[in-house]
């Protein structure tokens, strides 16, 4: 079986946090690419772009297939509306994967590219959700969560196309009325269950004071004193372990 997952990341800061620590402890390698990079045509003189864009998606859609048994898209600071050449390619790869039915989770901007894919509707929220918000679980335990949110968009999908896919919705929240939807092999996460405080402190660095979370001004000992952020992770770790180990290891 192959063990291997693909991680596409839209920020050198965003990386896969706690993800990293799932894996290593359920024995799978996970393979770290740049979206910009790896998704990036090379069009020749003699070639449209739309063909090339066309071209490079079937190939690297084929390869991912091929190679991976699953892959995970991450969060990042562009819009799903903003598609460069490279978004262009992504979503075209997304679409085949989908078409495949490749196992994904997708979070933040990857819930949402993965959603525009599903032909659900990218909008803007009335007030961006930053900083530890509250979510409502759906049929789960706990009923509520505390999750990191920092995003200016949502997704939201009719019932229609919620039917058409098999979706579910599983928990929303006051600013953002789906926060999580999947099926049996797409789980799109609106908030960041990956983000542990060393990923946290990396954010910090590369945002500085637009970044909602100031885990750079406490030193390990405060964290460890915080019995509320304490809670709050290990809730989360928590949750996201038992969702990666349903979805990909059964």
């Amino acid at each position: 079986m192959n063990r291997s997952i693909l991680v596409i990341q839209h920020h050198s800061a965003e990386g896969p946090g706690r993800i990293k620590d799932w894996a290593q402890q359920s024995g799978v390698k996970l393979d770290c690419v740049m979206a910009d990079s790896f998704f990036s045509p090379a069009p020749t003189l003699d070639q449209v772009i739309e063909q090339v864009i066309e071209q490079v998606a079937q190939q690297l859609a084929s390869r991912i297939i091929k190679d991976y048994l699953a892959v995970v898209i991450l969060g990042g600071p562009m819009n799903v509306e903003d598609n460069p050449q490279w978004m262009a390619v992504e979503r075209q790869v997304i679409a085949r994967l989908i078409a495949h039915k490749q196992p994904i989770i997708a979070i933040c901007l990857g819930a949402q590219l993965v959603a525009s894919e599903l032909g659900a509707t990218v909008y803007a929220l009335e007030q961006a959700e930053n900083g530890w918000q509250s979510v409502n679980l759906i049929s789960d335990t706990p009923t509520h969560l505390m999750v990191p949110q920092w995003h200016e968009q949502g997704f939201e999908f009719s019932e229609s196309q919620l039917s058409e896919h098999s979706l579910q919705i599983l928990a929303s929240s006051s600013a953002c009325k789906q926060q999580i939807y999947q099926n049996s092999h797409i789980l799109g996460i609106q908030f960041h269950p990956e983000w542990d405080t060393q990923q946290m402190h990396a954010l910090q660095q590369a945002f500085s004071d637009v970044c909602p979370f100031n885990t750079a001004e406490l030193d390990e000992s405060e964290l460890d004193d915080n019995d509320q952020y304490k809670q709050n992770q290990q809730q989360l770790a928590h949750w996201l372990f038992n969702k990666l180990d349903e979805r990909l290891t059964r």
